[in-house]
């Protein structure tokens, strides 16, 4: 063998290098870099733009810009089974009192007759009762009891009129009790609730333990 034989082969001088076309240079770097950092299964099986939360009766009612409901959320039987995982675990969600009208508990007001589905419906408007704490119940905070919640599906219906002929004796709240926690937002002023005994309670902070009495001297 001749030493030219062994060499390796040069380009001439006056050639032209080699020229990858676009596709082919993009599909070596692909097959070059490996995927070290894969997504998890689970995000790709349930992204989150995807949960939408109209399974879930709690998110129908508050009716948020941003979902915030469990994944894959398949609803039970009753209100509890309707109510998804993270909106029973929240300590605080946000229900619009543009949607709400707050009635006394002097009148016999339940959700009685209501057919499957969430919402009851008398003469054409679509409302629900919640709070409906019995008030022989300890675990809700007594300042809960002062009213309950009317929440109408259509916001048109959240009137004193709509109110005052579905409850011809209960007596209307204008304001919410002062003990109610309330937040501004954007799009307006809403009751903050939670998920408890079945149904949506307001959230009430308990008034702070009174004074010792001062020791007998």
């Amino acid at each position: 063998m001749s030493d030219s034989d062994s060499q390796p082969s040069t380009p001439d001088a006056g050639a032209e290098p080699r020229r990858w076309p676009v596709e082919e240079a993009l599909e070596v770097m692909a097959e070059a870099i490996p995927n070290n950092n894969p997504q998890p299964s689970s995000l790709a099986a349930n992204p989150p733009s995807t949960v939408d939360g109209s399974e879930c009766w709690c998110h129908q009612l508050l009716k948020p810009e941003c979902c915030s409901c469990s994944p894959n959320f398949k609803p039970g039987k009753g209100f509890a089974g309707h109510v998804c995982g993270n909106c029973k675990a929240a300590t605080e969600l946000l229900l619009p009192l543009r949607r709400v009208r707050l009635v006394g508990r002097d009148a016999r007001i339940n959700n009685e007759g209501k057919a499957s589905g969430l919402w009851k419906v008398v003469g054409g408007v679509e409302f629900l009762v919640v709070n409906l704490i019995p008030e022989r119940s300890q675990e809700a905070n007594a300042h809960a009891m002062a009213a309950l919640i009317v929440i109408l599906k259509d916001e048109q219906h959240a009137t004193s009129e709509t109110c005052a002929k579905l409850f011809p004796e209960a007596t209307q709240l204008e304001e919410p009790p002062p003990n109610w926690l309330q937040r501004q937002d954007g799009t307006g002023t809403s009751l903050v609730v939670q998920y408890k005994l079945e149904t949506l309670i307001p959230v009430c902070p308990r008034p702070p333990p009174p004074p010792p009495l001062p020791s007998p001297g």
